[in-house]
């Protein structure tokens, strides 16, 4: 992956990440945009990442599905 497709994919995982906070967690979404704009991109991150896993039994048709997504979800973050 190059630098301008690397940038572009950043930049697309950020705006999903402020999306998700916005439509879920609208109160956090506007503390957010309050901290300096350096610290934003982390602090998005880690609300949709709540948002996620907060959501993933509600979304989920079935307990199990939704169980699969939280583990899925901690293995990437074990990764990490």
């Amino acid at each position: 992956m190059n630098n301008a497709s690397a940038s572009s994919s950043l930049k697309a995982a950020f705006s999903q990440c402020v999306q998700q906070v916005r439509n879920y967690d609208y109160h956090h979404y506007l503390c957010l945009l309050e901290l300096p704009h350096n610290m934003q991109k982390a602090a998005f991150a880690v609300r949709a990442l709540n948002v996620e896993t907060a959501r993933a039994m509600d979304v989920a048709s079935d307990p199990r599905i939704g169980l699969m997504r939280l583990v899925w979800w901690q293995e990437a973050i074990d990764k990490i």
